[in-house]
């Protein structure tokens, strides 16, 4: 996996995926969110964008275990999208 770091921008692009179901959760939060995160939190979210999108819904809905790599930062986005902001 990936250890770039990219900037907001990059990050909110590379968030719009194939399903607009996961659109819902990732571009939102990385409008709001991507640049407050700790650089290692900014690392994961890089590294969870290269996953395959029915993986990353899976660990969002909460359909099975989120790889302990990731779980941080799926934290992060199910809290933000349960906020409703």
């Amino acid at each position: 996996m990936s250890t770039e770091t990219f900037n907001r921008n990059q990050a909110i692009w590379r968030s719009r995926r194939g399903l607009l179901e996961l659109d819902l959760y990732l571009t939102p939060f990385a409008e709001a969110c991507f640049e407050d995160l700790s650089r290692e939190l900014q690392r994961q979210y890089g590294e969870l964008l290269e996953c395959e999108d029915p993986e990353i819904l899976d660990w969002l809905k909460g359909g099975v275990s989120v790889p302990c790599d990731y779980s941080e930062i799926v934290a992060k986005i199910k809290e933000f999208s349960q906020r409703g902001s």
